[in-house]
């Protein structure tokens, strides 16, 4: 079971970027957000790291989908 949950994880998340993906987008501000807010998180340690880390995720993409409807 452990070893069909490590191959289908991945592929999901794959497949979910892929379909969510935007066609053309500038993306360059985006990146720039996520990676100061990934910096800014690096200190903690634990669930708060992987909250911190997921919010910012969550940030990057709703610029990415702000970026898609301009």
């Amino acid at each position: 079971m452990s070893n069909y949950i490590r191959k289908t994880i991945p592929m999901a998340v794959a497949l979910a970027l892929a379909v969510g993906a935007p066609g053309v987008a500038s993306a360059q501000e985006c990146v720039d957000e996520y990676q100061r807010c990934l910096n800014d998180t690096h200190d903690t340690r634990g669930v708060i790291r992987v909250m911190a880390d997921v919010e910012c995720f969550a940030k990057y993409v709703g610029c990415i989908r702000r970026q898609v409807m301009e």
